[in-house]
């Protein structure tokens, strides 16, 4: 039998990606009467040609925004002053150095001129280009702030055909000062967010859950200990993940236990999400063999996850009764202080 396998709609629907295209451009010298400026202003005009279309404009800024509409990834240039040699601007890379070459020319001949002016148009369009594409990395006010005032210019050159991109990509998440977050910075604010949540829930990532109201105990914390409902099912589940064999059968036994795990948790689980400080795991994990040597063993293959080792240990000790041992009650006086 022949199995057909179907796309998901879901899949089907997402649009793919427009590859990037390169464009030729074209300088044209225009005249211009004889001046001292250093700089010659709209003496340069640029044809930017994408297949049978042409767009032209007197301002670099504004083709190179036009090349970014257009889908452009990078540009063939060809010019008076590069005397039939050709050079590439990318969107994704820095400057040739042949284009810093035309600005560094002597002189204040109207050639010297004219070929700084060509550096200017360029620079001008590579800066906007490769601006516009990397606009993932530009801050949200400047992002703002050209789209507002100089991509409606920059789209109004560009025929309908050929327009691919009316806006400009933004960033995953922005900082409070419109700077972009990077990936590592996007983790690390959705860390403080857990952080700040748990901090005003007063409850850490590494908690143990365990609802006490439905706890009584004895006078004694070697007496009998009633664990009821919800608790019952926490304290469980609590323990079985460290493969104890029974529930606790006193108060000293239930909270001797609740520290042991969740010193484990503390350990295994960081607050702050991500990894947890290797430095302070290892001098906890000293502190705990020199204040509990006896459940040293057990603490070691519990965080190690050795779930052999934890079970052989189980079978050999009592571990609950072990623990129970390391009991401290704690009083309060009067005013609730201990």
């Amino acid at each position: 039998m022949t199995v057909l396998t179907f796309k998901s709609r879901q899949a089907a629907e997402q649009p793919q990606p427009v590859k990037p295209v390169r464009a030729r451009l074209e300088l044209e010298q225009l005249p211009v009467a004889p001046t001292t400026n250093l700089y010659l202003e709209d003496a340069v005009r640029g044809r930017l040609i994408i297949g049978k279309h042409t767009i032209e404009s007197l301002d670099g800024i504004q083709l190179g925004l036009a090349a970014y509409v257009a889908n452009v990834g990078s540009v063939e240039v060809l010019a008076p002053s590069l005397a039939g040699e050709v050079i590439i601007l990318s969107g994704s890379r820095q400057a040739p150095v042949e284009l810093d070459n035309l600005e560094h020319v002597a002189g204040k001949s109207m050639k010297a001129k004219r070929q700084r002016a060509e550096f200017w148009f360029l620079k001008r369009l590579h800066v906007a280009l490769r601006a516009a594409r990397n606009s993932k990395r530009a801050p949200l006010g400047s992002l703002d702030g050209w789209e507002r005032e100089k991509l409606p210019n920059a789209i109004a050159l560009v025929p309908l055909e050929l327009r691919v991109n009316n806006r400009f990509k933004r960033a995953s998440g922005y900082k409070e000062d419109g700077s972009p977050l990077t990936a590592k910075g996007i983790e690390l604010a959705a860390r403080n967010h857990r952080v700040l949540s748990a901090f005003k829930a007063d409850k850490a990532a590494y908690n143990i859950d365990i609802p006490w109201d439905y706890i009584h105990r004895s006078e004694s914390p070697q007496g009998p200990v009633a664990i009821n409902g919800p608790a019952y099912l926490a304290v469980q589940r609590m323990l079985r993940k460290w493969l104890f064999p029974r529930m606790p059968a006193n108060y000293a036994e239930l909270w001797t236990s609740f520290e042991f795990c969740q010193d484990l948790e503390m350990m295994l689980f960081s607050p702050f999400g991500g990894p947890v400080d290797p430095e302070w795991v290892k001098s906890h994990r000293a502190a705990r063999r020199k204040l509990y040597p006896e459940t040293s063993d057990l603490f070691e293959a519990c965080l190690a996850g050795q779930a052999s080792a934890i079970v052989a240990l189980q079978l050999h000790r009592d571990w609950l009764a072990v623990l129970s041992t390391q009991f401290v009650e704690v009083t309060t006086d009067a005013s609730g202080e201990q």
